[in-house]
């Protein structure tokens, strides 16, 4: 009867021992995610979730007890968290695990530069990047230090990378614009029309207000970032003028020709 009760206190102080450590574990948890979901405005990945010891059936748990909010597949967001405005470049950065940089038209938004195109979210990827969703337009690229801003969550490209980005779009699709619109010519060589059935509106078919609205912010949004380029291209211009301008020689230097003393 003794030798039971010793193996009964044995098990039961063996089943203390084991829930006050899996308490320990589940409170190491929590506080690893609270404090990696407070650098990234409250998201977490279910990768980083399972880094951090959630198993696929415990971040499930934890949606259904309300404990988290699932934003997307394999995103989720602490409940209660306040919004600010640069929720959407943290969201989509981990979305692309960390490697898209905010650049073009986001990044003119975010440099108070223009807004060329709100409705989707415009990153700056390795070549090799693959990934593709609706609300997002990647620019496959190789970006060096110096061209970006690092927010902590989230990345930029420099206002003077963002400029430059934007310039050669537009200079690259004026040349295909122009290269469309080239009238075909004929047998006698006179030009004809590319598109003789579009002389006006199809019937029963409503104006494009909106499109032509975003197509007007646009222009003028790529005039802005024109006169940007332009007069940093003027300053560009200076300094080198300037550091390749001879140095004259002071007037206590000269020669004096009455006496031809320097």
């Amino acid at each position: 009867m003794l030798r039971r009760f010793h193996e009964t206190n044995v098990l039961i102080d063996f089943d203390e021992r084991y829930a006050a450590r899996m308490a320990g574990t589940r409170q190491d948890w929590r506080l690893g995610l609270q404090r990696l979901a407070f650098s990234q405005a409250g998201y977490v990945t279910a990768a980083q979730a399972r880094n951090l010891g959630y198993s696929y059936q415990a971040q499930k748990y934890q949606v259904d007890s309300g404990n988290w909010l699932r934003v997307d597949r394999g995103l989720f967001r602490l409940p209660d968290w306040p919004p600010a405005p640069e929720d959407q470049w943290v969201r989509w950065t981990l979305w692309s695990n960390g490697r898209g940089v905010v650049s073009h038209d986001s990044a003119a938004l975010v440099h108070d530069l223009g807004e060329l195109d709100p409705r989707r979210v415009h990153l700056s990827v390795p070549v090799e990047f693959r990934a593709v969703d609706p609300a997002v337009v990647t620019h496959p690229t190789e970006l060096l230090t110096k061209d970006v801003l690092d927010h902590g969550a989230w990345r930029v490209t420099t206002p003077l990378r963002t400029l430059l980005d934007l310039a050669r779009r537009h200079h690259a699709g004026a040349g295909h614009r122009r290269r469309r619109s080239r009238p075909r010519t004929g047998a006698d060589d006179r030009p004809t029309d590319p598109h003789p059935f579009r002389r006006g509106r199809r019937p029963g078919r409503a104006p494009d207000r909106a499109g032509a609205r975003v197509s007007g912010q646009a222009l003028v949004a790529n005039d802005r970032v024109e006169i940007f380029l332009n007069a940093w291209m003027k300053d560009q211009a200076a300094i080198c003028h300037f550091q390749r301008a001879p140095i004259r020689a002071s007037n206590s230097s000269q020669v004096n020709p009455m006496d031809g003393s320097a």
